[in-house]
């Protein structure tokens, strides 16, 4: 397996920089969220396709990669995951799974990850290499309330793998902690800073619906399906039942596991008048200071202080639900415009952090904050990768 040797090649690169921890994450279907994949050669990576009717009576084309443990379907040019925005996704959305394994010669399910997974357990403990591995995110921002047949990274119900408690067992058989393998989710943004943080859905503030259907999700417990009887403020689902959601077979592998990543970012998600943001990235309070006075940082701190002690408030009432859980939190600070990229966004996070019910409780041990901002912004300030300069709140 030479790309194994190439990978232990690249811990040895990265150690030499001084990197000592890494945290692998597999791009399933994009990067995050719950748009369209973005594949923009189409079959430039091998697929399997067919034609025939899954969540709707409609006989479409089914587009198969041997990753993904379900299938997509053309929506314009891009791929959409199959049955996407359909109530019972989890259970009627396409998979390889549906088909005997002479149509898909070489589709090996869930096998091939898991070897994959164990291969660079080793490599990373390798006498020569020796790189730790600080957690293995299993997909980044999963949103399985958005989309339920995401719930299938979790279980996969159409082959009866545990692909969750397999992974951690994995973990454990190669010396590993088994929590080093977690699931990442982002939170859900308001669109205007001053909202009034109603209930959603799950009992907790409704800018953690996200996170909260994931754990009950894992706990065995009802999840998506959300309805709020059309009751939204600033974007918000309010005071919302999960009645009509699915269930995971859970299995007790799964009540141990306590890490969990949410991606905060301390923004508001739209322009800052309750209307939504015209991209996907837009932290429109911080943004409207921005472009009004892009030199008065008292603008934005006055936005995004009060965000972030919201969200941390609403962390704590997390952690009283699910006290055993860790909370990692990435992507703090958001500022998504190339005027005034300064460390002020990263300090934020901190001060909000600061001034939240959070900061006096029993659960910061368990609290993990990684507070970063960006240098420059890839979205909109040229084509450079963006810079991550590690910031310190008690040396600024």
């Amino acid at each position: 397996m030479d790309w194994i040797n190439r990978l232990k090649q690249f811990f040895i690169d990265l150690k030499s920089y001084g990197v000592e921890r890494v945290i692998p994450t597999p791009v399933w279907e994009g990067w995050s969220g719950t748009g369209e994949v973005e594949y923009s050669c189409d079959g430039c990576i091998a697929y399997k396709s067919a034609t025939y009717a899954t969540c709707t009576p409609a006989q479409e084309l089914k587009y198969f990669y041997p990753w993904m443990p379900f299938g997509m379907r053309k929506n314009g040019g891009n791929f959409q995951r199959d049955g996407q925005g359909h109530p019972d996704a989890y259970n009627c959305g396409a998979s390889l799974a549906d088909f005997g394994a002479p149509t898909f010669t070489g589709f090996n399910g869930w096998t091939n990850f898991f070897n994959l997974f164990r291969e660079i357990l080793k490599a990373a403990k390798d006498v020569n290499v020796n790189m730790e591995i600080g957690e293995f995110d299993l997909e980044n921002e999963l949103q399985v309330s958005a989309t339920l047949v995401q719930a299938r990274y979790v279980y996969d119900n159409k082959r009866a793998v545990d692909v969750l408690g397999s992974l951690r067992n994995i973990a454990f058989e190669e010396g590993y902690s088994r929590d080093i393998v977690t699931l990442s989710t982002p939170w859900d943004r308001p669109l205007r800073s001053d909202t009034s943080y109603c209930t959603g859905a799950y009992g907790l503030p409704a800018i953690l619906d996200t996170p909260a259907s994931l754990n009950e999700a894992i706990a065995g417990h009802s999840f998506g399906n959300e309805d709020y009887g059309g009751n939204f403020v600033d974007g918000l689902g309010c005071n919302g039942n999960v009645d009509n959601g699915i269930q995971l077979p859970a299995t007790p592998e799964w009540g141990q596991l306590k890490t969990r990543d949410i991606h905060l970012g301390v923004c508001a998600g739209g322009d800052g008048n309750g209307n939504a943001g015209n991209d996907g990235y837009s932290c429109g309070t911080i943004q409207d200071c921005i472009l009004d006075a892009p030199t008065d940082l008292t603008c934005t701190r006055f936005h995004a202080v009060p965000v972030a002690t919201a969200a941390f408030n609403a962390l704590k009432q997390f952690m009283d639900v699910y006290s055993h859980t860790k909370l990692r939190i990435g992507e703090a600070p958001m500022g998504q415009r190339c005027a005034d990229q300064t460390p002020d966004f990263a300090r934020h996070t901190v001060d909000g952090l600061r001034a939240s019910t959070m900061r006096l409780s029993g659960y910061m041990p368990n609290l993990f904050v990684n507070a970063w901002h960006l240098v420059s912004d890839y979205e909109y300030c040229g084509t450079s990768p963006a810079l991550l300069t590690p910031y310190n709140p008690f040396a600024p």
